[in-house]
């Protein structure tokens, strides 16, 4: 465990981002927005059912916005997304298992770059039986934009 404060936090999206007062272990890097294809191998990270760390294996089913998904557009307030902005959010689904507790959790590509933040699932049994969900990585970069530094890959 440790301190933190919320720097940051965006309903819409479902994320916050957080100072971590303590020296970190190593961190992961973003991927590219191209490298994310259907068919791709995907992990998805998480806490299920309060399980401590756990990582489940699938492939990236389908990259849909929620225009796509028929999700409706509700107002939050004090939260400013526009309807335009929130029929282009876009999801990868996965078969990757995805319980209760795995939201938060990145969704990895076999590089172990992030390419999602994993967010939700449809379900009609409340456990990963049905299609998984993690919010595309453009979304969270453009959330994170001027809070994280810029990182040099090593080769």
């Amino acid at each position: 465990q440790y301190e933190a404060t919320v720097i940051k936090s965006d309903a819409y999206n479902d994320l916050a981002l957080i100072d971590i007062h303590a020296k970190t272990p190593e961190y992961l890097r973003f991927a590219q927005d191209e490298e994310i294809q259907v068919g791709n191998e995907v992990k998805a990270i998480g806490n299920p059912l309060g399980l401590a760390v756990s990582v489940s294996q699938g492939i990236i089913s389908g990259v849909r916005t929620n225009r796509d998904l028929g999700r409706p557009y509700k107002a939050i307030p004090g939260e400013y997304v526009n309807e335009r902005e929130f029929e282009e959010m876009t999801w990868i689904q996965t078969d990757a298992s995805i319980n209760p507790g795995n939201s938060g959790g990145p969704m990895l590509n076999t590089a172990n770059e992030i390419i999602g933040i994993n967010t939700w699932i449809v379900t009609q049994t409340g456990g990963s039986v049905g299609l998984g969900f993690a919010l595309h990585v453009k979304h969270v970069r453009k959330f994170a934009a001027g809070y994280i530094r810029k990182s040099r890959k090593t080769d």
